[in-house]
């Protein structure tokens, strides 16, 4: 914040907050590309880190605790994967039918969207 006694009145102090502001955030859309990974990446970290520190005090070496939740990590990234993908064909054949979801049961036992139930 600038100080008071630089002599401006409070709506020129106001127009270079707002200015200063418009700036961040214009300069933040422009760095999103470099920005959004690093946060991702802090985020991770924030969240692998407990678990590492714990199998740390357990016994277990530095490089096993890592590869343990890299695996946890790989895994979890890909169930994500998995659900993502599965949650789109649905919605995918939700909007195919006429009648929307209340045609979803006929649709899978029609065996169209896969083998019918035994």
């Amino acid at each position: 914040m600038l100080p008071r006694s630089a002599g401006l009145p409070p709506i020129a102090h106001a127009v270079i907050i707002a200015a200063a502001a418009c700036i961040v955030i214009a300069f933040m859309r422009w760095a999103a590309s470099i920005v959004a990974p690093i946060l991702l990446a802090l985020f991770i970290t924030m969240i692998a880190m407990p678990p590492m520190l714990w199998m740390r005090r357990k016994g277990l070496p530095k490089l096993a605790a890592v590869l343990v939740i890299l695996l946890i990590l790989l895994d979890v990234g890909s169930l994500n994967r998995t659900f993502a993908g599965a949650l789109a064909r649905l919605g995918a054949i939700v909007c195919a039918e006429d009648n929307g979801i209340r045609s979803l049961p006929a649709a899978f036992s029609s065996g169209r969207y896969g083998s019918p139930p035994p």
